[in-house]
Parts: structure tokens; C-alpha cells; sequence
């Protein structure tokens, strides 16, 4: 829900701005180390993805929650280099996740719950 947003920008010690869009709003928290964390939150108030950009990888567990991080974990990879980039493509979870010396790069969505009016390309 997009009251989460306000725990992660608590937990995480963050910045927080809100672009709001017709079909969602983007909620960018930026941590202490300068990564950028984008959530974003659907009209009827559900964050439907997460992205992230930056020298440090966000908290994960923060902000996928246990179980979608979980999931993220033990699934077997469409593309894995260790410690490069790792792909999971589920019913229930798309993630990418890349990153090597002091740049991360990322993003999750729950198909389920992104808009139709959103594309992959757009969660950045």
C-alpha cells in the first residue's frame, strides 16, 4: 500500500519526493548513499513496483517484503553472471537485478497488479 512508501522513507533513512501521474504515482526515495529507489504506487493506492538506481543496493528485504525477496532468491534464474545481473520471470514476480563495483541497478513488479497502461521499459 502506498503507506509502505512512508515506512520505507523511515526505515531507510531517506528522501522523499512524489511525482503523481495519471495511471500512478512515483514515490523516489533517495537513501543517504545516493541510490534511488522509485515505488510505484497504482490508482487504488497498491505499489505494483519497485526500481532502483545507485553506488549501493537498497535494503531489499525492506522493500520487497520477506516473501516477494524470498521469492526473488530461490527462483531459478533466466539470466545469471554472479554478482553482474540476475533475472527471475514469474506469474507472480519479475525482477532484474544488476550491478558491479559502485553501481546497482534494478527493478520488480507484481504483473498482477501493474496497470495495463504501464509497460516494462517503464519501471526505472
Amino acid at each position: 500500500m502506498a503507506a509502505s512508501t512512508d515506512v520505507d522513507q523511515k526505515v531507510l533513512h531517506a528522501r522523499k519526493s512524489v511525482r503523481p501521474g495519471i495511471d500512478f504515482t512515483i514515490h523516489e526515495l533517495t537513501l543517504p548513499s545516493g541510490t534511488a529507489v522509485r515505488e510505484y504506487v497504482s490508482a487504488d493506492g497498491r505499489v505494483f513496483a519497485v526500481a532502483w538506481r545507485g553506488p549501493t543496493l537498497p535494503d531489499l528485504k525492506q522493500i520487497f517484503g520477506d516473501n516477494n525477496l524470498q521469492a526473488f532468491l530461490s527462483a531459478p534464474a533466466e539470466h545469471h553472471v554472479p554478482r553482474k545481473s540476475r533475472t527471475v520471470r514469474q506469474p507472480g514476480l519479475v525482477v532484474h537485478s544488476a550491478g558491479a563495483g559502485r553501481f546497482f541497478t534494478g527493478f520488480a513488479y507484481i504483473p498482477s497488479l501493474k496497470p495495463g497502461s504501464v509497460r516494462e521499459e517503464d519501471i526505472r
